[in-house]
């Protein structure tokens, strides 16, 4: 959302809306609208500076609420917690490091076959 780049969502910080309270959501479990941000400091105070938070959220941040939104976060992006490290939180499972993937991060189809020659509309 600040930088925006696209990422999976298993790599991405939600930050809800929850009782009225602006806080991030590192499990993905709170109710409430929720915004997605990279867990990087530097997406999270562009998205802030931008506007970008604020409307994916649909409520207005006063510049104080967004220091806090953006403190908390700081906090627990220096945290020593491993759930929020994207390379320990979710590893890979056998099959997902089995299924080639291309450069933008899809996986490639695997080919259709009819008679033995390749079918037009598969690729």
């Amino acid at each position: 959302m600040g930088c925006r780049g696209r990422a999976p969502q298993e790599d991405l910080l939600r930050i809800a809306v929850s009782g009225g309270r602006v806080e991030p959501d590192v499990h993905g479990r709170l109710t409430g609208r929720g915004a997605y941000v990279h867990r990087d400091m530097a997406c999270v105070a562009r998205a802030t500076r931008r506007g970008a938070l604020a409307r994916a959220l649909r409520m207005r941040l006063d510049p104080v609420s967004s220091a806090e939104v953006q403190n908390s976060i700081a906090a627990l992006l220096d945290s020593p917690d491993p759930s929020m490290n994207v390379a320990t939180a979710n590893p890979p499972t056998a099959h997902q490091q089995a299924v080639p993937t291309l450069t933008n991060g899809l996986t490639q189809p695997e080919p259709c076959f009819v008679d033995n020659k390749p079918h037009p509309k598969r690729w």
